[in-house]
């Protein structure tokens, strides 16, 4: 069973894969923009499909997923779960959870309470 957290907000997305022995695999995926003269707002959004697209590539394994991060990257990025065909996905998501920017080690140990809540609850 693969866990998964992943930070995110609009623009920079920090992914981290719980691995047996108490260890962690993380990867960063950041949104490309590109520099266009026409449409904005369609580019605007093209780009961030095309990230939480990317994002959603690296949890194909995950069996149970925790989002979080600030503002509103954790809402767009599951509607996008839920409109673009990773319905799928969208059932392992166990939980969104605010969270300022915090460093690596601190996200990975939030989490952990995050999963061990829940699997008390099982």
């Amino acid at each position: 069973m693969s866990s998964y957290v992943v930070w995110i907000d609009q623009e920079h997305a920090k992914i981290f894969k719980f691995l047996p022995g108490g260890k962690t695999e993380n990867q960063s995926v950041q949104r490309h923009t590109h520099e266009h003269h026409s449409a904005p707002d369609q580019n605007h959004q093209k780009g961030h499909d095309a990230f939480y697209h990317d994002v959603a590539s690296h949890l194909k394994s995950a069996q149970e997923i925790l989002l979080v991060g600030p503002g509103l990257g954790r809402d767009h990025f599951r509607t996008h779960l839920e409109k673009h065909h990773h319905a799928e996905l969208l059932k392992h998501v166990i939980g969104s959870v605010a969270m300022d920017h915090l460093t690596d080690p601190q996200i990975i140990a939030e989490a952990r309470k995050v999963f061990k809540k829940k699997d008390l609850f099982l």
